[in-house]
């Protein structure tokens, strides 16, 4: 997937750890790594403006024309234990766009009954319970859709071997999927995204 608009990312070799993480999360595979060395870009039109690079970046090496790093809010707590915590757990939400398991150990399918009277927003309130108590227990999680458009069988008539091999009973489908383990590296501060929540008293 590739943006109408043209997209420059610059890495500052003086600051620059040399440790290869924004190669390693990156999900449009933009950055090439070798050990010891400044990650080198490939092509930065790819860029699907996840911040993902920027937000796992331990030294704020990365620059982005379409990204200020200003903006990224700085991870102080990662306890979810009042709302302004549990907003900067939503914003750390990982984009759909990442790839399909990142070699995750486990995998976490949410089926429904379709002839209930709201199967998709049943399963997305278990997805959101599951990662609030994934993010407790000090695991990373992804709320998959690849996974889950791939067990319920939307885009790809007649693919059902995920399915099958979940063991998903006739006239159930599959509303929700989600990526569980531990994590390989941790971010330092939190990519913006456009959202807004009223607390009421």
């Amino acid at each position: 997937m590739t943006s109408a608009v043209s997209t420059s990312i610059d890495i500052d070799s003086n600051v620059c750890k040399k440790d290869g993480l924004c190669a390693m999360v990156c999900p449009a595979r933009m950055f090439t790594w070798s050990k010891g060395n400044v990650p080198a870009l490939v092509d930065e039109d790819r860029c699907v403006l996840c911040g993902q690079c920027i937000a796992v970046c331990p030294s704020g090496a990365i620059a982005h024309s379409r990204l200020e790093a200003a903006r990224f809010a700085r991870i102080q707590d990662r306890k979810p234990v009042d709302p302004e915590a549990f907003m900067a757990l939503l914003s750390q939400r990982r984009s759909v766009r990442d790839s399909i398991t990142y070699d995750a150990p486990a995998a976490v399918f949410l089926y429904s009954p379709e002839d209930t009277s709201t199967p998709q927003q049943d399963c997305d309130a278990a997805v959101m319970y599951i990662l609030m108590a994934a993010h407790a227990f000090g695991l990373g999680a992804c709320w998959n859709g690849y996974l889950q458009h791939a067990a319920a069988g939307d885009h790809v008539k007649g693919f059902t071997k995920l399915r099958e091999m979940l063991g998903i009973p006739k006239g159930y489908k599959v509303y929700g999927a989600l990526t569980l383990g531990w994590p390989v590296v941790k971010l330092h501060s939190v990519p913006p995204r456009k959202m807004e929540i009223r607390w009421l008293a």
